[in-house]
């Protein structure tokens, strides 16, 4: 079937998109044939195959559209202002902390610093 029938289907394919895709979908009708080997009709397997690859292509085409679509809305939020996270002024006040519990208790009051206040 696969002899026979491969340019017809690659044809056919071809028609209906270009470019690097055309194998890809090929491919994949064929994969789709060798799985549902027992459903494909013997004497009439050309427009069983012509009909997967139809379903391939729609298939094929939602997933261009989707891809696409994912990319604007990632381009949208790219533009959005980012959010800085609270996490690197924690941070920040552990140093310190750190820092001023180093301070001998005699010089803290200097500081204004006391236990908490950080």
């Amino acid at each position: 079937m696969y002899e026979r029938h491969h340019g017809d289907v690659w044809r056919y394919v071809t028609r209906r998109i270009v470019g690097s895709d055309v194998g890809d979908v090929v491919a994949e009708v064929f994969l789709v044939a060798w799985r549902r080997l027992n459903e494909v009709p013997t004497e009439s397997a050309l427009p069983w195959l012509y009909g997967v690859a139809r379903l391939v292509l729609a298939n094929e085409a939602r997933g261009r559209r989707r891809w696409r679509e994912l990319t604007l809305r990632v381009a949208a939020e790219r533009d959005q202002a980012v959010v800085a996270d609270h996490a690197d002024e924690v941070i920040s006040k552990c140093d310190v902390a750190v820092a001023f519990d180093q301070v001998p208790a005699t010089d803290r009051e200097c500081f204004g610093w006391s236990p908490g206040s950080v």
